[in-house]
């Protein structure tokens, strides 16, 4: 950097580089595995499409961190912080897509999609103004977020139902730990306190979002016709007309 000037990517530490790196030939071989999986089938689904556009946008996020696009060396907080809005920005569109998926994985009625997929924009959207913002503020925004994630766990337990299946339950369970540990993350890394190193906190994003977006759209699709059955996701029920 020349005079002292901080810049991306050429002032991240190694590591960083190699686990963005990995977040993005990641996510880009789960959007090619998913479009394969989608056009080989005889009947278009849904969540097929919501999975591979979840995978998509991440894979450019990634790439966008990677390549120091759309991040921010914050100086004015406390101590100087690094902040990713490429990130705010993925989990304002992969969030809501992920919890999409979650609602035709339960077969959720109509009120219940809104509400969750609402819930995740705000969640996402309260996280990036906090990160926007200082102390003490930016705690109010991060409590608005936290409300958030408490809303979004207490409809996905909901959709945990007596005789479910344990593949749904899997599912569920996996998107309630990877909100709860974005709610924590938030707080420990670069938006809160920063009391976890720049490496720490991009390696734990990172493996928490390859598991819970990659991940759980492969493992998803790749069981789709066993949990899904006869269920068409691409018509909507005339239960809910």
């Amino acid at each position: 950097s020349e005079a002292g000037e901080v810049t991306f990517p050429d002032d991240y530490p190694n590591s960083v580089k190699h686990v963005l790196l990995i977040g993005t030939v990641g996510f880009t071989v789960a959007s090619a595995v998913f479009i394969y999986l989608a056009m080989t089938r005889k009947k278009a689904s849904v969540a097929h499409s919501l999975t591979f556009l979840g995978s998509a946008v991440a894979a450019m996020a990634y790439y966008c961190m990677w390549s120091g696009l759309g991040v921010e060396y914050k100086t004015t907080d406390i101590t100087p912080r690094v902040i990713f809005w490429s990130r705010h920005a993925e989990q304002l569109l992969t969030v809501p897509i992920v919890l999409g998926t979650v609602c035709i994985l339960s077969r959720a009625e109509s009120s219940v999609i809104v509400a969750l997929v609402g819930e995740g924009i705000l969640f996402a959207l309260s996280s990036a103004v906090g990160a926007a913002t200082v102390a003490p503020l930016k705690y109010m925004w991060w409590f608005a977020s936290a409300t958030f994630a408490v809303l979004i766990v207490i409809n996905l337990t909901q959709r945990i139902q007596e005789g479910s299946q344990e593949i749904q339950k899997n599912l569920v369970y996996l998107s309630i730990a990877a909100i709860s540990i974005y709610t924590v993350l938030w707080l420990l890394g670069s938006e809160g306190t920063a009391a976890l190193g720049l490496s720490q906190e991009v390696a734990i994003f990172t493996v928490v979002d390859l598991v819970s977006k990659a991940g759980f759209g492969l493992y998803f699709l790749l069981s789709y016709d066993e949990v899904m059955g006869e269920f068409d996701d691409n018509q909507e029920s005339q239960q809910y007309v």
